[in-house]
């Protein structure tokens, strides 16, 4: 069908415009589902094995605990520091770090 700029009034704008929409919206739709399918489908085959915990007696697994906190902890707050100091390089202009202090980390 053949519209001249004439015969086009505002209801024929206002279908068109709603038509539009409601194309755009269901294209819209069709992609949210595609990509969730999607990646349902690749999580199916995504499943890791679980291991079953070997039992330990306590005093020796609350002695390996406490080192492995101990050593992460502190590997985290070196980790946290060297980044506060590439910050405060980046942001100097000749590139030296001001000293400061890490005042607290809370650790879980």
């Amino acid at each position: 069908m053949y519209f001249c700029s004439n015969d086009l009034t505002f209801v024929d704008s206002l279908l068109v415009l709603f038509i539009g929409m409601a194309i755009t919206f269901l294209a819209l739709a069709i992609l949210v589902v595609a990509v969730i399918a999607y990646v349902k489908f690749f999580k199916l085959f995504d499943k890791k094995e679980t291991k079953k915990p070997v039992s330990v007696s306590n005093e020796a697994a609350e002695e390996s605990e406490s080192e492995i906190s101990a050593d992460a902890d502190t590997e985290i707050v070196a980790a946290i520091t060297a980044a506060i100091s590439m910050m405060y390089a980046a942001e100097s202009e000749d590139g030296e770090v001001p000293p400061f202090r890490v005042k607290s980390i809370i650790l879980n």
